[in-house]
């Protein structure tokens, strides 16, 4: 919740002290690991406290469900991370110059890293069509995981735009919209309305970078269908409303903390 939060600048001093503490390795020979290794060290302690408190009683269809679905929480948890990467380069965004620049350099080479350690997974999700059912409960958890990624890829290059001079970047802006949308899909096909409710900063960041008006038109459908589970999701979609009316290159350049600071804070609660 810290990390996400610093996306308005809200929080993320616990995410920074906790950079800052640990270790960039414990191997002295070994070179040094990003803040997203770090950060996700972490969890390798949480991890196995469910197992630990529930004992002998532990059942084993949540066993089972860990199992299967370990990897991709463990991408979900580096996403946050890198979130709280891309908040402290939107921070400097005023600054500029080489501060900017290798702030963005960090979370471009966090993405690599991240993209990189769960390759498996995101080429697996690339190959979900909506003909693949939720039988298994890893299907449906990458559905709304995988998107969260993308859409950090997506935030970094919203904000890397605004650099100068030009970043050379790898990433594609056109294909990271299309892994959004294509899991969006198909979360929508198997669990409708409620599965939206996951991926709702996804489609919204799509919603402001797309330049598919068809892509607008869906995700605005998906956020009528929101409203009925809460009024936050509501007035993110008045948003999107008024946005959407807007040409696509001034969508793109909508500066989102400036935008929400004068919203009630409701509406960043479905984003976070």
């Amino acid at each position: 919740m810290d990390a996400t939060a610093a996306s308005f600048g809200l929080g993320g001093q616990v995410t920074k002290v906790l950079c800052r503490t640990l270790p960039e390795s414990d191997d002295k020979n070994s070179l040094p690991t990003g803040p997203i290794k770090r950060l996700s060290s972490l969890h390798a302690y949480s991890g196995p406290l469910y197992r630990l408190v529930w004992g002998d009683d532990y059942p084993a269809v949540e066993l089972v469900d860990y199992l299967e679905n370990q990897q991709v929480f463990e991408l979900l948890e580096a996403s946050v991370q890198l979130r709280y990467l891309i908040s402290e380069m939107t921070s400097l965004q005023r600054v500029g110059g080489s501060a900017l620049a290798q702030a963005a350099s960090k979370v471009e080479k966090a993405i690599h890293e991240i993209s990189e350690s769960y390759m498996d997974i995101l080429d697996f999700a690339s190959r979900l069509t909506s003909a693949t059912d939720n039988s298994h409960s890893m299907v449906p958890t990458i559905r709304w995981v995988v998107p969260i990624y993308y859409t950090e890829v997506l935030d970094f290059l919203r904000i890397a735009r605004t650099i100068n001079p030009p970043l050379e970047l790898e990433f594609d802006n056109g294909k990271t919209i299309r892994h959004i949308m294509n899991l969006a899909f198909q979360a929508y096909r198997h669990g409708g309305d409620a599965a939206m409710v996951r991926i709702a900063r996804p489609l919204f960041m799509v919603a402001l970078e797309t330049d598919e008006e068809l892509h607008v038109s869906w995700i605005l459908e998906r956020f009528q269908g929101l409203a009925q589970f809460g009024e936050h999701f509501a007035r993110a979609g008045d948003f999107l409303e008024r946005v959407s009316r807007m040409r696509p290159e001034l969508r793109t350049s909508i500066d989102l903390r400036t935008a929400f600071s004068n919203q009630a804070t409701s509406i960043c609660l479905c984003l976070m």
